[in-house]
This record gives C-alpha cells, sequence and structure tokens, in this order.
C-alpha cells in the first residue's frame, strides 16, 4: 500500500503540474490574441488619420508608459 500511495501522489502532482501550465499557457494565448486584436484597432486609426491619444494593454494602474509623439503607450494592471 505505502509504494500505491507514492505512485497516486506522483501521479497527482504530474496531473496538477500540467493542469497549471495548460492554465497558463491558455492565458498567455488569449493575451496576445488581444493584443493582435487592440493593435489592429490602432493600426486601422491611425491609417485612416485619426489621432490616438492613447494605446494600453490591460486596466487598471500603469504599471509601464512611454510618451511617444501623438501617442502614449501603456501597460497596465
Amino acid at each position: 500500500a505505502g509504494t500505491h500511495s507514492k505512485i497516486e501522489k506522483s501521479i497527482v502532482k504530474l496531473v496538477h503540474k500540467y493542469l497549471s501550465m495548460s492554465v497558463f499557457a491558455a492565458i498567455a494565448v488569449l493575451a496576445v490574441l488581444i493584443l493582435v486584436h487592440e493593435l489592429g484597432h490602432f493600426i486601422a486609426a491611425r491609417s485612416q488619420g485619426i489621432h490616438v491619444n492613447r494605446f494600453s494593454l490591460g486596466f487598471g494602474p500603469i504599471l509601464w508608459k512611454y510618451q511617444g509623439t501623438e501617442t502614449e503607450y501603456a501597460v497596465r494592471a
């Protein structure tokens, strides 16, 4: 019974690790898709001569920002 318990614990650890990585990968893929989508809006606006004051990824407080010549670029929490 002791060996069986060790095997079960190993399997549980592997499954937990796999699921954690899968969740992280899904979040990363979703973040990239959102970035590309929003970048499309930005490029479409600029190509039509529409001034873009701010381009941010995320919501909430600013984690990083850069003031370009016309646009402020920011990453938010």
